[in-house]
């Protein structure tokens, strides 16, 4: 009986050949290249490379004073052959990252999966959350439906599923992991290869997957050749122009207590994956990228010794989103999404309303801190209470709000932050919920806050400030200092901001407690 084969499947793109799939000597940072073995007694139009390293002492050896001879070694192998009109690369062993990431379907294995899988019988689930590129794997224990993950599509993107496939596929492979690339189990032959393969194409290009997991149909790739050619028009220049809502994410889960640094192609190395390094990378360079640059120049995992661990494109680490006419759009590890329509109008349905004139004094260049500092003195109703926070048991320190007055009888609760950025923008909301949480759940933060008040109260009344938290009466207000125009209203923040803004208004409106957004201009600031 033929034994099982885990091996992983690349589709590579339309127009690319063998050669051009795999990275030159020089975008390899001079690690040594592939032998090509040609294609002798393998399947008509198959290629095979091989990756015979030289063997080495492990650091280990010398750090542990041990005398005898101790060698690692690895191999790998790169397999191209061609079936359905197609040509794909089939990997063995470590050496995914000799192939041109930029040359290959980034959704090929995730789709091949949702189309070939048992929908209750999934095991594992990788998502993004592109509001903070957060990356999170979920296990379950048993075979479960995609369901009992407790994913929340509305704010995560799937990227890779792992489980068992469905019946009429047993005889090709018995379970899959889809993501760029497709992971299978199975006991075809070599000679069997083209006949598998040619299947797989016939599941990329099913539509099935969108009844059977009907969840994921808020976000959809774009396939529109011409479309994903504007978006990526529109990203590039958004990244000429530093734009802060867009974020640098590796598109893998990474170990990173393996990881020493990041470099960029032909730059210096940065201890931090932020977008921030990029530009400081490229400085005026930037201007001249062009899109083909953004897939040819990439970012270098580096290990504490400086040594490449992988590369990704710089085209597949960034993280945006944008607009064509009405239509709204996501960019997250290579792949254009967009975003169902009724989704996005549901949005500023439940968004726009919550969206007032800011009758905040405008932002003249001061830090945060200043800016909070300050509005007091232009509006005395308002009393300051940036940094000054309380420390309970087991938490790190909470901040009740930056600026605190009383109208209509409610505590006002008002939390400010400078720009649109993602992962400001999820700090922002996230801290009116903490805050909103403990006055309400812990009588000794309601204490701490009438006294934080008391020694700040300026000419406004001790009791009228104070009596508000007694009672809970409070309002979140999240002021938002930027640029853009307030009439914008909810469609001035990210996509995933406004998701999250939506969430947490959801859960303020459980606690009963209303909720403000103001858009605050920004005189001093650039965006």
């Amino acid at each position: 009986m033929a034994k099982s084969h885990s091996i992983s499947i690349y589709l590579l793109k339309e127009d690319v050949t063998f050669d051009d799939a795999l990275r030159t000597s020089e975008e390899m940072q001079g690690r040594r290249g592939l032998d090509d073995l040609g294609a002798a007694g393998l399947p008509v139009g198959c290629k095979l490379y091989v990756a015979d390293y030289d063997a080495r002492d492990p650091w280990w050896k010398s750090y542990l004073s041990i005398d005898r001879e101790l060698k690692l070694q690895s191999q790998g192998a790169i397999l191209f052959l061609n079936a359905g009109g197609r040509r794909f690369a089939i990997t063995f062993g470590m050496v995914a990252h000799y192939l041109r990431d930029w040359k290959y379907e980034y959704d090929f294995g995730l789709i091949v999966t949702l189309n070939s899988v048992s929908p209750e019988l999934l095991k594992s689930a990788d998502i993004v959350r592109p509001l903070n590129a957060r990356r999170q794997r979920i296990q379950s224990a048993k075979d479960s439906k995609l369901d009992v993950f407790g994913i929340d599509f509305n704010e995560s993107v799937v990227k890779k599923l792992s489980g068992k496939v469905g019946d009429n596929y047993v005889n090709l492979f018995s379970s899959v992991t889809g993501a760029n690339n497709v992971r299978i189990s199975t006991k075809v032959e070599l000679s069997e290869l083209p006949e598998l393969c040619e299947e797989l194409i016939h599941l990329y290009k099913s539509k099935s997957y969108q009844t059977v997991f009907p969840e994921l149909r808020n976000i959809a790739p774009v396939l529109d050749p011409g479309v994903r050619t504007e978006l990526d028009n529109k990203l590039l220049t958004s990244l000429k122009a530093h734009d802060e809502t867009m974020i640098l994410s590796l598109p893998d889960l990474i170990d990173y207590h393996d990881v020493g640094g990041i470099k960029f192609s032909g730059g210096t190395r940065y201890s931090l994956i932020v977008i921030e390094s990029l530009w400081d990378s490229y400085g005026e360079k930037l201007q001249t990228m062009t899109v083909d640059m953004l897939h040819s120049h990439h970012i270098s995992v580096l290990d504490e010794n400086s040594e490449i661990r992988t590369a990704y494109s710089l085209y597949k680490c960034l993280i945006w989103d944008c607009s064509i006419g009405d239509e709204l759009y996501h960019f997250c590890d290579g792949l254009w999404y967009r975003i169902d329509k009724s989704f996005s109008e549901r949005l500023l349905t439940d968004l726009d309303s919550l969206f007032v004139l800011s009758d905040l004094p405008a932002h003249n260049g001061l830090d945060e801190g200043e800016y909070n500092e300050n509005v007091p003195e232009i509006d005395g109703q308002y009393i300051c209470l940036d940094r000054k926070f309380i420390v309970m048991a087991g938490q790190s320190p909470i901040e009740f709000c930056d600026l605190y007055r009383v109208t209509e009888g409610k505590s006002e609760l008002t939390h400010v932050k400078i720009g649109v950025c993602s992962s400001v923008l999820s700090h922002l909301f996230n801290q009116g919920l903490v805050s909103a949480n403990l006055l309400l759940n812990e009588s000794i933060a309601k204490e701490k806050l009438k006294e934080f008040v008391l020694n700040n109260i300026g000419d406004n009344s001790p009791y009228e400030y104070t009596a508000p938290i007694n009672n809970n009466g409070y309002k979140v207000v999240y002021a938002i200092i930027t640029k853009k125009d307030a009439e914008l209203k909810s469609k001035a923040l990210p996509l995933f901001s406004r998701i999250a803004l939506r969430a947490a208004v959801a859960h303020l409106k459980l606690m009963r407690i209303s909720v403000e957004v103001k858009l605050v201009k920004d005189c001093g600031n650039e965006e």
